[in-house]
């Protein structure tokens, strides 16, 4: 039992991964989606991830959608943290700051981070009712593969 509820723990800490990647790469603004270069490569990312996978066209159009629907309430979210985090800066940089102020912007973050949060698990659920069990198990393989380097680059810097 034990097993079976570390193997499942780590398949969501590898598809959330999956997901805090994208919403990441979002932080750095929407100069990025204009990039061809990026966009073309994720797709081609995504391809062979779906071809691995065996995905039917039924598939592929659902996760399709799934992902530009997470997308846009990723960016959504990003874009509201984001204001508030500037927001909280300018008015801790006043020589009279609002410390009641600053508290509500900074509880307004917080319910912001956890709504990022609830949305991250919808990603990850999202796929789960797309992909077959077999599909997820190689899936969340495929991913443990493909950040295990970047989690020894980290270790090692």
């Amino acid at each position: 039992m034990k097993y079976i509820q570390n193997h499942l723990l780590m398949a969501v800490v590898i598809v959330t991964a999956v997901f805090v990647l994208q919403t990441k790469a979002l932080a750095h603004g929407p100069h990025d989606d204009a990039d061809p270069d990026r966009h073309a490569m994720m797709e081609k990312r995504m391809e062979k991830i779906q071809e691995q996978l065996g995905l039917s066209e039924e598939q592929r159009a659902k996760i399709k959608e799934h992902r530009k629907k997470h997308f846009a309430e990723t960016k959504e979210l990003h874009e509201q943290i984001r204001g508030k985090m500037e927001e909280l800066r300018k008015e801790l940089q006043k020589a009279d700051f609002d410390e009641g102020k600053v508290r509500a912007i900074h509880s307004d973050i917080k319910t912001l981070r956890m709504k990022e949060e609830e949305n991250r698990l919808e990603g990850i659920i999202g796929m789960r009712k797309i992909l077959t069990p077999e599909q997820y198990k190689k899936f969340t393989e495929m991913m443990k593969e493909r950040f295990k380097g970047n989690r020894d680059k980290d270790i090692n810097k």
